[in-house]
């Protein structure tokens, strides 16, 4: 079994890739309760999936007993889910990169 605290760091990670920025200041801050209370609510990144951000909150877990686990990580929707088409992604660059 992995060690909780590596999926917290790579929840971390993922948040950072995701968005350029840290989820949280530190651990427990008024940031990390947030993202890991209301998760989508918590980000104002449109642009990230709501999958997304609800499998980094369930990563960021503070309590490594509720921390979802690698195994769970790997069928979570997010990372089974849609991918956008390139005309999807042609579309959005158009209408909202463009401008």
């Amino acid at each position: 079994m992995e060690p909780p605290v590596d999926v917290l760091a790579a929840g971390v990670c993922l948040f950072n890739l995701l968005t350029g920025r840290e989820p949280f200041r530190a651990i427990g801050d008024v940031f990390h309760q947030r993202i890991c209370k209301k998760p989508v609510q918590a980000t104002k990144y449109s642009l990230i999936a709501e999958d997304a951000i609800k499998l980094v909150a369930r990563m960021i877990d503070l309590d490594p007993a509720t921390r979802i686990s690698i195994p769970q990580i790997k069928s979570h929707d997010w990372l089974k889910g849609k991918t956008a088409s390139d005309e999807e992604v042609l579309q959005y660059f158009t209408e909202v990169v463009g401008k």
